[in-house]
Parts: C-alpha cells; sequence; structure tokens
C-alpha cells in the first residue's frame, strides 16, 4: 500500500519516457527521423537530467552539510529525485546502445 502513498512519480515518469523512447525509435526505424537524431535526442535527454540531478545534489549537500541557505521556488530534493528516475531510465537506453563495448571493456579475459 505504501507503493500508491509514494510522493514521487516514479511509475508515470518511466512510462512517459518509455513511450517518448518508443516513438522516437519508432520514427527512425520508418526512416521519418535518422537514427542518429534518434540517439541525438536521448543524449541530450540524457545530459539534461544528469546536470539537473548533478546540480540540485551540490545545492542540497550545501544546504545540508555546510548550512547554506539557498531559497528556490520548489522542492529541491522532489526535483533531485525526479531527474534521478529519468536519468536512471534514460541512461539504462544508453547502456544498452553500447553493451557491446561495455562487455568488451569489463570481460575478463583469462591468462595461460
Amino acid at each position: 500500500m505504501q507503493l500508491l502513498l509514494s510522493r514521487y512519480y516514479l511509475i508515470p515518469i518511466l512510462l512517459v519516457i518509455g513511450v517518448l523512447y518508443l516513438t522516437t525509435y519508432l520514427l527512425a526505424r520508418k526512416s521519418i527521423i535518422r537514427i542518429s537524431v534518434h540517439r541525438k535526442i536521448w543524449n541530450l535527454l540524457l545530459l539534461i537530467t544528469s546536470a539537473a540531478c548533478c546540480l540540485l545534489g551540490l545545492l542540497l549537500v550545501l544546504a545540508m552539510d555546510y548550512g547554506i541557505r539557498i531559497r528556490l521556488p520548489f522542492d529541491m530534493t522532489f526535483w533531485h529525485v525526479e531527474a534521478g528516475i529519468a536519468m536512471g531510465m534514460i541512461a539504462a537506453f544508453h547502456i544498452c546502445w553500447h553493451w557491446r563495448y561495455l562487455k568488451v571493456i569489463f570481460q575478463y579475459k583469462r591468462r595461460y
């Protein structure tokens, strides 16, 4: 029951990002947009969500650990978490694109 009372929008964010990703992916598959445009869109969204998450995280550290009062017209913690959820979903797409490359980097090689 606690899942329904969460103050964060995990499921809606994942659904919206999933639908948007599927839309751009299908547009690229049908050659309406180039696959490079599809990837640029998602790389830009990854950059934006990462920057938002990092900036808000730093502001939260300054406020909590150093007592620096930062007055913003929104709840920093809420938006830090929301940006982190979006960033995590988009990062999963990014990891899938580069899976072969990452697999080679982290692959254990035996030497005899």
